[in-house]
């Protein structure tokens, strides 16, 4: 049973990522995987991003933004150069300040809507006493949207487009859908999560944000109806504003405060909610949560 499970969790190293976390620890691990295709010793584009995001962040949160419009527009400009990249920087209460997102969606409605999220994922943290969120990943098949705090009243977003290469195969289940089978799929997976490092819970929720199943450590303080009431009305309350921006449907939202979170919808009727240690690097269980996902859905088809 999920409670007998103790001592030290085994290691995964399943390998391949669905995408990539910004913290330094991360960028190091992406680059010991890809160093073997490089032929210099370059930066990965992904450390070299994170460098110049948080560049940009400290910069707005030390100096401010008013007067500064020839500034920001120059530092946004170094964040659009790099590939499928595009930025803005907004207020907190959705006023656009810089604008470099180009012409596929209207900034102003981007301004609006990324605050929005950002604001609503702030307040679900603050439910669950945990700090506000240094970073926030919102993302679909082609797009991943990055809303970073600039200060205490602004806004870095930027918004990358991904190639289909860079998105991995989520194959169909082919499981029957039996009760039984279900009930017993369900603790499976549950069980098999609870042994990947780094995971110090795991929740199957309803969109009503009832818990259906789940797996915590013991030092874990906030109740699983907590987290799953919580957590779940993430994905509830953005899935339309994130259509609104082309990012739909979602797969994926990563909050980092003290700990990570990561919601995974389960097709239309449930949600995958881990607690993530934010020390692990991403590629010990970014797949498996996504292998975990794909027999999730199952149960709920």
């Amino acid at each position: 049973s999920l409670e007998e499970q103790e001592g030290a969790p085994i290691q995964d190293m399943s390998l391949g990522m669905l995408h990539e976390e910004f913290t330094p620890i991360m960028d190091y691990q992406e680059e010991v995987l890809d160093i073997g295709d490089l032929p210099t010793m370059e930066k990965p584009l992904d450390e070299e991003r994170e460098q110049l995001l948080k560049r940009v962040a400290d910069d707005v949160a030390a100096n401010g933004v008013l007067g500064r419009q020839d500034v920001l527009s120059t530092l946004l400009s170094e964040i659009n150069s790099m590939p499928n990249t595009t930025s803005a920087l907004v207020s907190d209460d959705g006023m656009l300040i810089a604008d470099g997102l180009g012409s596929r969606l209207p900034a102003a409605m981007v301004a609006a809507m990324a605050s929005e999220i950002h604001e609503q994922i702030q307040r679900s943290l603050t439910e669950i006493d945990c700090p506000r969120a240094s970073r926030i990943i919102v993302e679909s098949a082609g797009d991943r949207l990055h809303l970073r705090p600039a200060g205490e009243h602004a806004i870095l977003v930027v918004r990358e487009e991904r190639s289909s290469k860079e998105v991995e195969d989520e194959p169909a289940s082919t499981l029957p859908g039996e009760m039984v089978l279900r009930e017993a799929m369900l603790k499976k997976v549950l069980e098999d999560l609870s042994l990947v490092e780094g995971v110090r819970a795991a929740l199957v929720a309803g969109r009503d944000g009832l818990v259906i199943d789940y797996y915590m450590m013991d030092d874990v303080e906030v109740p699983p109806d907590v987290l799953s009431a919580i957590l779940s009305l993430i994905i509830g309350e953005n899935e339309k504003l994130c259509k609104k921006l082309a990012i739909y449907p979602l797969r994926q939202i990563t909050v980092r405060s003290n700990s990570l979170f990561s919601l995974i919808p389960l097709d239309k009727e449930g949600i995958l909610i881990s607690m993530l240690d934010p020390n692990t690097p991403r590629e010990v269980w970014q797949n498996r949560l996504f292998s975990a996902a794909n027999m999730l859905t199952s149960v709920f088809q």
